[in-house]
């Protein structure tokens, strides 16, 4: 299987966003959005596997407690099939547990930071995923 690393002219997506909160999802999604990012959300890494099998995804922004498989799961299969994009979990439950878990995770952070934090940090990473 070709990954979409290798596919220059695989559709680019700025921000993918796997959480099962939906609604928080949605809302994030659309502020960036509104910063002209290109962005897609999808409820579980399941669903996530298939978007980054098609598209070139700069930054994952990931829940860690969804159904199925862990977001530090996720970010570990993203960290080694495609290693230059950024990789963060979002998550409600952010402490020092998670932290050990995370190891392939560019940044933790807990979603009841400002929401304007948030967005600086994803936008702070989308740059980052677009240095060479």
């Amino acid at each position: 299987m070709t990954s979409s690393a290798s596919l220059p002219s695989a559709p680019a997506i700025d921000v993918l966003i796997v959480d099962d909160n939906e609604e928080y999802a949605r809302v994030l999604g659309r502020l960036l959005q509104r910063d002209g990012l290109t962005v897609r959300t999808e409820p579980s890494a399941l669903h996530a596997y298939r978007v980054l099998e098609r598209y070139r995804v700069l930054v994952v922004a990931t829940d860690q407690l969804m159904p199925g498989p862990l977001g530090s799961k996720l970010l570990e299969s993203v960290a080694a099939r495609w290693p230059r994009c950024r990789r963060l979990i979002l998550s409600a439950f952010a402490n020092s547990e998670l932290f050990a878990e995370a190891t392939q995770a560019h940044r933790v952070l807990d979603k009841s930071l400002p929401t304007p934090t948030i967005l600086s940090v994803i936008m702070e990473e989308h740059s980052r995923a677009q240095e060479p």
